[in-house]
């Protein structure tokens, strides 16, 4: 049975939104009283514990931080990028021809792929895929039409 000291208290407080840190502290110290949390999920650590968490994952933390803000600053730029990928293509329409090609072949490819696999799989489960196959039939349809279409 673990020890209960009487002249000490659990004094527990809102360290962060969703965090609720704790430590032991003697009657005498604690002057004001410990608010109860809202019933929300929390997540309940000492205060060593934390502090251990902190260090071993702070340079993971800012290494995140730092790639977020790269991220942002990066979709800022797309709008620009798309208008110099634009004019580009417009000063160079066989890169444009040739893409449409490769994706058209990709597209009856993919099809073709999508379709044999499902025959594939019916024949290997003896029937048991057929529940997929409308799915699968109308996805390789899909690619064959945007083929069509470049």
């Amino acid at each position: 049975m673990p020890h209960v000291d009487p002249n000490k208290v659990l004094y527990a407080y809102k360290a962060e939104p969703g965090i609720i840190k704790w430590r032991e502290l003697k009657r005498e110290e604690v002057n004001e009283p410990v608010p109860i949390p809202p019933v929300l999920p929390t997540i309940i650590y000492p205060d060593r514990t934390l502090e251990r968490m902190r260090k071993h994952f702070g340079d993971y933390y800012r290494e995140i931080e730092e790639l977020t803000k790269e991220i942002e600053e990066g979709l800022e730029k797309v709008p620009e990028l798309e208008r110099e990928l634009t004019k580009w293509l417009k000063r160079n329409p066989q890169v444009l021809e040739f893409l449409k090609k490769e994706l058209q072949i990709a597209a009856v490819t993919g099809g073709i792929v999508i379709i044999a696999a499902t025959i594939a799989e019916d024949i290997v489960t003896g029937g048991a895929g057929v529940a997929d196959d409308a799915v699968s039939f109308a996805f390789a349809s899909k690619l064959f039409q945007i083929a069509a279409k470049l």
